[in-house]
Formats: structure tokens, sequence, C-alpha cells
């Protein structure tokens, strides 16, 4: 049961006072479509009627499609506070010059533009890759922060398997970089305090878990794909403790396209979580 009414947890979240919102990673699906269908995405989006999302392009997206594609979900009348770059950015970053890279990200500034984001997410490596390289990777995030100097845009990497090592290297030698956690990630390294630690220049949490329901009907969160699982409630008391004012999103898994009431009571959960933590 909620611990407030249903009109308050309707006013958190269309008042703007929330900050929680959804990847469209999966909204494709709850319309019946493939995760890469632009239009069945934006119908999935009408169909959860959630106010705030997280744009996620993906790799088989052309770039030059991606301010199109944003036009298209602003359309909804969603707010679209961040924009989550292709995951490709992984690969392209550890490369020798960052050309690659930057034609990229230049369509993710055009679309952040587009949505007046506040920041854009990327991933900066895979440790799985042989030609990964380091010093490569630190190289061209500096020649892209020479780039994007005039943005007004946060740059967010997401803290993948290997930040126990790679986050204190960013952090001193690309201080003007901001860290999102990934709740499966986390659990994937093992180690929570790297992140904990760095919760001042922790600007998104995202919640990347499957939605499972205890005997009372309870949203219960933080079991995923990989990892032992965690305490999603825990760890979000945790860094709003700390400072944390930044977005949560949730990055649902296992979702089918039945799923968008229990995405959306996820998401109420999260907010009436946020609220009660600020309170």
């Amino acid at each position: 049961m909620s611990l407030y009414k249903r009109d308050a947890q309707m006013d958190i979240c269309h008042d703007g006072t929330t900050k929680v919102q959804c990847s469209t990673g999966p909204l494709a699906i709850i319309s019946g479509g493939a995760y890469d269908e632009v239009e069945r995405l934006v119908l999935g989006i009408r169909r959860l009627g959630w106010p705030r999302v997280e744009m996620r392009l993906w790799n088989k997206w052309q770039p030059a499609r991606y301010v199109s594609y944003l036009e298209s979900v602003l359309a909804t009348g969603v707010l679209v506070p961040t924009i989550h770059a292709p995951a490709l950015t992984e690969e392209l970053l550890s490369r020798t010059a960052p050309d690659d890279a930057g034609a990229v990200l230049d369509k993710c500034v055009e679309a952040a533009r587009a949505a007046h984001s506040r920041a854009i997410v990327f991933h900066g490596w895979d440790l799985r890759k042989p030609a990964f390289d380091r010093s490569a990777l630190v190289r061209n995030l500096q020649a892209l922060h020479e780039r994007y100097l005039r943005e007004p845009l946060v740059w967010c990497v997401e803290a993948l398997p290997g930040y126990g090592t790679l986050l204190p290297v960013l952090e001193r030698e690309c201080p003007y970089l901001q860290f999102v956690v990934d709740t499966q990630w986390a659990e994937v390294e093992g180690d929570w305090r790297p992140l904990l630690e760095r919760t001042p220049k922790v600007c998104e949490i995202h919640v990347q878990s499957h939605i499972d329901f205890d005997e009372g009907g309870r949203v219960m969160l933080g079991r995923a794909r990989l990892g032992a699982g965690c305490d999603v409630p825990s760890i979000i008391r945790t860094m709003y403790a700390q400072g944390f004012s930044g977005e949560v999103t949730l990055e649902p898994l296992g979702v089918t396209p039945s799923g968008a009431g229990q995405i959306r009571r996820a998401l109420e959960f999260l907010a009436e979580l946020e609220l009660l933590t600020k309170m």
C-alpha cells in the first residue's frame, strides 16, 4: 500500500518536483514493437504516461536522425532531462583519435539542445575489448572536453565494470566529468565504496532492475541479470543522505508487452521513496 494518497502520487509525478524518470530503452516493447522502433517507442511513452524520460539512443540508429527521433518523443509532452548516448561510445573513445566519437556525440549534443536536456550520459570503456587503451580514453575525453567547452551540458560517464580502477584516473585527469551509478554494474564490480565516496560527483542513478513484488504486492527492485542484486531503497537513501540531488532513472529489465502497469508502479515507488527521503 502506498504511504500517501493517490492524489499526492499524481501531483509528484506531474508538478515537476520529482526527478524520477524512465529510460526509453524498453518502452517500444510495451506497445508491441522492437526496442529500436521509434513509432512504437512514442506509443509506449504515451501508454506509460510518465512525464520524464531519459532518451536512449541506439547503435543501430543513424546519428543524423537523432534530432527527428527526439522531436517525435517531445511531441508526446514528456520532459527529457538527460540523453543517453549510444553504447558504441565505449569502443570509439578508446581509439587513438576522437574523430569517430566526436561525429556521434555532435549529434547527441544537437538532440540535447532540441530537448533542453541538462546532461549526456555515455559509456567510456568496455574492459572485455582487447583494444581498450586507458591512455587513449583519457586523451579522447580531454579532446572532447575542448570540443564541447561552450555547451551548457553536464557530461556523465556511466560507471561500468572496472570503475574501481578507472574512476580515480578520470577524476584526476578529467575533473569536469560527472558519474552515473548503475545498480547492476555496481553489483558486478562488487564494491560500492568508489561510488558512494564520490556522491557529490554523481549526477544520476540508474536503477537497472527487474520489477518484482512481494506477497503484499509491494514493489521490489534490485534483481538484475548479473550480480547478486542489491537493496535499491537503501542505496538511494544513502546517496540522498550524502547530498545526491540528480535524476533517478529506472531501467526496467525483462519488460513484456503487458508491462506498462508494472513499470508505472515501479516509477511511483521510486518517486515516493524520493519524496519520503527528502522530507
